[in-house]
C-alpha cells in the first residue's frame, strides 16, 4: 500500500475529501474523477457567468481628476460582497494615484464619472 503525504492539506480539505468519498460508495476511481471533473466543468461555467459583471474601467480613463492635487483617481466599488464590504451606505472608494487622498462615496463609480470630480 502506498504512503500518502497528507501535510500539505488543511483540516478542512481533508475532511472535504473524506465526505466526498463517503458519498461515492461504490463508484469506481475512474467514475469518481468523471464526477469531479463535471462539478469542476459547473462550477467554471457558474464562475464565467459572473464574470462579466465586473466593476467599473478605473477613472483614470475616464477623466476624473483629485480635487486636491490634480492627479488620476482610481475607483473601487465597496459593499459589494464580504471581500469588499467596508459598512456604511458607501459605494465606492476613490483613490488618487498622485497625493494618496482616499474618500468613500455613496455615489456609484457611473455617477462619479458622469460628474467628474469626488
Amino acid at each position: 500500500m502506498a504512503v500518502l503525504n497528507f501535510s500539505a492539506y488543511g483540516v478542512g480539505r481533508l475532511q472535504d475529501i473524506a465526505a466526498l468519498l463517503d458519498q461515492a460508495g461504490e463508484m469506481t476511481v475512474a467514475e469518481l474523477r468523471r464526477a469531479i471533473d463535471a462539478h469542476i466543468k459547473r462550477e467554471l461555467a457558474r464562475h464565467d457567468r459572473h464574470a462579466g459583471k465586473r466593476p467599473p474601467a478605473p477613472a483614470q480613463r475616464s477623466g476624473v481628476s483629485c480635487a486636491r492635487c490634480g492627479g488620476r483617481v482610481q475607483l473601487y466599488p465597496v459593499n459589494v460582497s464580504k471581500c469588499t464590504d467596508v459598512g456604511g451606505p458607501w459605494k465606492t472608494q476613490a483613490v488618487c494615484r498622485g497625493c494618496g487622498r482616499d474618500e468613500f462615496s455613496e455615489l456609484s463609480a457611473v455617477e462619479i464619472i458622469r460628474r467628474r470630480s469626488i
